[in-house]
């Protein structure tokens, strides 16, 4: 009987390349090449487990991103379920101490490396999607400007906070360019409950890190959230609530505008005017 391992994979953008990691000898996949990661441990989240994975194997630190896909694969006496997430790096620089080599390529090189099946899928993928060419990824010194950005309603993104300061990148705004992969475009006001299922499902938004310039957040902070976090919560009874003209039109890829109204609050400059004397 096989047996079955679920592991996780990272899609490291840098520069508009992605890293390519080549397998050692042995094994069914002996120096095939793959996305680095690994094996979810019991009571680990994915994201948790490949951000453990990625200090182990390369020495750095990730921030993970959105899921690029899922695969389930047969070798031989083992099935493996792969699912991949588009990451960025935060700090560190990959050094190959479990891999033969690593390799940063765009999407168009990836196609010659004979890869391990399970990940084909996903190189398929970044290969197809318009935005991950090197045009769409290529690194930048500056955020982009909210003029540039639409709302959730249509008009000029909105500033979501800055006390503390929120956004990618760290500007008040939850502008989303070309680094984010993990789409940070829901301005929402945070909560007790909010925050307690982020953590529940290894999301820590109360904990700070100043090493990644977050301050740790508490009920009535106003944070750009990731879609696919915020929606988790929602899914899950506990969403936040959602200032609609500063939430990135993006968001819209993964949430119907019908459920951000459902949650959507109007929060003034200077939240102490909401506490009546």
């Amino acid at each position: 009987m096989s047996r079955e391992v679920a592991v996780v994979g990272a899609v490291i953008v840098r520069d508009g390349l992605v890293l390519c990691a080549r397998r050692g000898p042995g094994g069914a996949t002996g120096g095939m090449w793959e996305f680095p990661g690994g094996k979810i441990e019991p009571g680990e989240t994915p994201e948790a487990a490949l951000e453990r994975e990625i200090i182990e194997e390369l020495g750095c630190r990730i921030r993970v991103g959105a899921e690029v896909t899922t695969t389930t694969h047969a070798y031989d006496a083992l099935v493996v379920t792969l699912t991949t997430y588009w990451c960025v790096l935060l700090d560190g620089s990959p050094s190959a101490s479990e891999h033969e080599e690593l390799r940063w390529l765009s999407p168009d090189e990836l196609d010659p490396l004979a890869w391990a099946p399970a990940d084909v899928p996903a190189v398929e993928l970044i290969r197809d999607r318009p935005w991950t060419h090197s045009s769409r990824l290529a690194d930048v010194s500056e955020s982009p400007s909210p003029s540039d950005e639409r709302n959730v309603l249509g008009g000029v993104l909105e500033p979501c906070g800055t006390d503390p300061m929120t956004g990618f990148f760290r500007d008040g705004n939850c502008s989303c360019g070309p680094q984010d992969v993990g789409v940070h475009a829901v301005c929402a006001v945070m909560t007790e409950e909010f925050l307690a299922h982020q953590k529940a499902v290894g999301n820590d938004l109360s904990t700070p890190h100043p090493e990644w310039q977050f301050p740790g957040l508490h009920p009535g902070d106003r944070w750009c959230v990731v879609a696919a976090r915020w929606l988790q919560a929602h899914r899950d009874g506990v969403a936040a609530p959602v200032v609609l003209a500063s939430t990135n039109e993006l968001s819209l890829r993964l949430i119907p505008l019908e459920v951000l109204r459902e949650h959507a609050v109007d929060v003034p400059d200077d939240p102490s005017a909401l506490i009546s004397d």
